[in-house]
Parts: C-alpha cells; structure tokens; sequence
C-alpha cells in the first residue's frame, strides 16, 4: 500500500493530461494487483467421485410355464434368456439353486416329477426320460438339475454376458395330473 499513497501525492505535480494516464495506470495495477492479491489467497476444491458397486442380472419373467399332454408322451419346452453386467473388478458368479430338485404338485406334496437322472453327454429331445424334467444351456444337451449350478462366471467387469436356459418335461400317463413347481434362485 506505500506505493499508492506515493502515487497520489504525486499525481498534483502533473499536468491535467498525465494525470489521467497516471490515474489510468493506478487502476490498471490496483486491479492487477487485486488479481495477484486473489490469487495468493485462493480457496481450493476437492472433487470426488463415488462410483456404486453395481450388478444388474435380467430375467424377463418370472414364471416358465410348460403344458404338457400325457397322451403321446409329448415333450415341451421354454427357454429364458438371462443378461448380467457388473462392474467389481473381480466379476461375478451366477448360478441357479433351489430347496430341491423335482417339481411337487401344488395340492398333493406326494406327486412329484423328479430331474432327469445323470447321464454323460445328458439327453437330446428323443431321448428325453417320461415323468422327468430337466434344463439345458444354450446349445447342449439337456441335463439333471442339481442345485448350485455355476451358470455364469466372469473375474472382470463385464457390461452383458448373456446365456440362454431351456427347462424342459415329458410325462406319461402316470403322472398325476394338476400344477407341479420348483422355485428356482439365480
């Protein structure tokens, strides 16, 4: 601050001409000198970011549902679709469980239809046992469920790792007729 004071006492000495230039060059360097002044006492900023751990597995429904006709021992089938993305850098695991592995009739818990018995290669269409049920993954063969069932599996993010499951059952005149189920848990 001395320098503006110096400066003032010497404006009087001037004429009406530089008076205006020194005015001029005293405002330019009180607002230079305010920057300089601002700048030295600057306020600083954190910025975070904070990413959420994220998992997104789709199902489009939540019923598979099979008719199935005794008369010729008529195999049926429907497939489900199932997309996950994470981004845990360390992935992720699907699979498939359940509190058992057949299907129990809704109104009489002595009628069930059990899994397929394990078989190496499973089972096509044709060879598909009567009074069973069984699922498949995307192209192969059709498989005896067993609870736990590693789906899909991943050791890094991913944005879409689809697969493709297919639950099938035949019957034969020996099964009981009604609703059977199995709540199954990805």
């Amino acid at each position: 601050m001395p320098k503006v004071i110096l400066l003032i006492t010497n404006i009087y000495r001037l004429t009406t001409k530089s008076f205006f230039v020194v005015l001029l060059s005293l405002c330019v360097s009180t607002s230079l000198a305010g920057l300089f002044v601002s700048s030295a006492y600057a306020e600083t900023l954190d910025y975070n970011v904070n990413v959420e751990p994220a998992l997104n597995v789709t199902i489009p429904t939540d019923t598979i549902s099979l008719l199935l006709d005794p008369t010729n021992k008529t195999f049926s089938s429907q497939e489900l679709n199932i997309s996950v993305g994470t981004n845990n850098p360390y992935g992720y695991r699907l699979t498939m469980s359940s509190s058992g592995t057949s299907l129990i009739h809704t109104e009489d818990s002595n009628y069930t239809i059990p899994t397929l018995p394990t078989l190496a290669g499973g089972y096509t269409d044709d060879s598909f046992i009567a009074d069973k049920w069984g699922y498949k993954q995307d192209s192969s063969a059709w498989n005896s469920y067993t609870s736990g069932v590693t789906l899909l599996e991943s050791n890094a993010p991913v944005n879409n790792d689809n697969t493709s499951l297919s639950f099938g059952a035949k019957i034969d005149y020996d099964q009981a007729p009604g609703n059977y189920t199995l709540v199954l848990n990805f």
